[in-house]
């Protein structure tokens, strides 16, 4: 199973459903809620402002398992037991390893969870076969149910996007500062004539001939609402949009349909 957490946070989860949340403290992703025959580990976001009062970015993800605990933070910097490290490097004790990768840096273990995160808004984690229906967190519960992505840690589900991220809130978050999701609603800073304008910059590219291929694989929409939005937020920035069309190529690519949408005009 596949989790992406992109952009100013969208958590896509393992069974496909998109949640929007602006929190900025730090954030269960994937917690082990069903602990028999399998490793068990932890995986938290910290989320921070980027000068948008109503949008925040992942600043680092911290991996806790049995007998190491690793956070890559942004630009790359990765700390292995509060120890900064340089990779690549192995961390035997744990059966692991953090190495650099394009524009990622990536912890791999021997049982199969592998955590990306570009230091910048994207973070992907896959867990593997065996974890099917035993984890829980903002990732849900990869059951193949994407109706039921929406359980708080007491096994309710959550009335709104609001509701379930402040829920995932990590125990012991120190973050004096940090902030739940400040939304009044869901609607974006647009009006209609900006919103048409953003939809077909967004769609352009998502919906264009080009990504067709994995249009059948990974649907575009929730991906195309949340360049909508995000362009809104953001006032139709380039980098916004080009932050919005590499999320949806990551996951295309992670479901093995590979796209070269860069050129020498566009991004």
């Amino acid at each position: 199973g596949i989790c992406h957490i992109a952009g100013d946070p969208h958590y896509y989860t393992f069974d496909g459903i998109m949640h929007t949340y602006m929190g900025t403290c730090t954030y269960t992703l994937v917690a082990i809620c069903d602990a028999s025959m399998v490793t068990p580990f932890t995986i938290v976001a910290k989320n921070e402002e980027r000068g948008q009062p109503e949008a925040s970015y992942v600043h680092s993800v911290t991996v806790y398992l049995p007998t190491a605990n690793i956070t890559i933070s942004k630009s790359g910097r990765v700390l292995v037991n509060e120890r900064r490290i340089k990779t690549p490097y192995d961390i035997t004790e744990a059966k692991a390893r953090v190495f650099t990768s394009g524009a990622y840096t990536v912890l791999d273990t021997d049982f199969g969870l592998i955590v990306k995160f570009d230091g910048v808004h994207h973070i992907e984690i896959t867990v593997p076969g065996d974890y099917f229906n035993k984890v829980c967190g903002m990732c849900g519960n990869y059951n193949g149910d994407s109706s039921d992505d929406n359980l708080m840690p007491n096994g309710k589900p959550a009335k709104d996007a609001i509701e379930l991220g402040d829920s995932w809130k990590a125990q012991g978050d120190s973050d004096p500062g940090c902030q739940p999701d400040p939304r009044p609603d869901d609607n974006p800073n647009c009006d209609d004539d900006e919103e048409e304008i953003y939809k077909s910059q967004c769609g352009a590219t998502i919906l264009s001939d080009l990504f067709k291929p994995c249009h059948s694989v990974i649907s575009p929409d929730a991906f195309l609402g949340n360049c909508i939005y995000d362009m809104c937020e953001y006032d139709g920035m380039q980098s916004t949009l080009c932050d919005n069309v590499e999320a949806y190529a990551q996951a295309c690519h992670s479901a093995g349909v590979t796209i070269s949408w860069r050129n020498s005009t566009f991004c």
